[in-house]
């Protein structure tokens, strides 16, 4: 079996190492980007807190470094953050930064003014 090329969806076939074929590609950068700019809500956001508490419960942001790898709309970035991480991240799509910029917009206060995203691959 062949390897996903980063950031593309492909359905795949018994390919030579390091070869994709990509099918079918959808734009997760321009779905997180509608979706931030759209469809936020304080309850979505809410909603969204709990779980990344769940999911993190018993660590300790404060001081802390998160890196945050595909950031998407934000979220996970922008909840460290307001629990004390400095944050970095990276996302391969452009867009990704834009629906940060609208995610960020919903959250109270200062809340992701200080993070540090970067678009690009970890790949290269």
């Amino acid at each position: 079996m062949g390897t996903f090329r980063f950031g593309k969806v492909a359905k795949q076939t018994k390919l030579k190492f390091g070869e994709a074929v990509s099918k079918s590609h959808f734009d997760f950068g321009e779905n997180w980007r509608e979706f931030s700019a759209n469809h936020l809500s304080a309850e979505r956001i809410e909603e969204a807190r709990r779980e990344f508490r769940i999911l993190t419960a018993g660590l300790d942001f404060e001081g802390a470094t998160f890196l945050d790898v595909g950031f998407g709309q934000g979220f996970g970035s922008l909840f460290a953050e307001e629990m004390g991480a400095k944050v970095a991240g990276i996302d391969s799509n452009p867009k990704c930064l834009e629906a940060v910029e609208f995610s960020r917009k919903a959250f109270p206060n200062d809340v992701g003014r200080n993070l540090d995203l970067a678009v690009g691959s970890i790949l290269s």
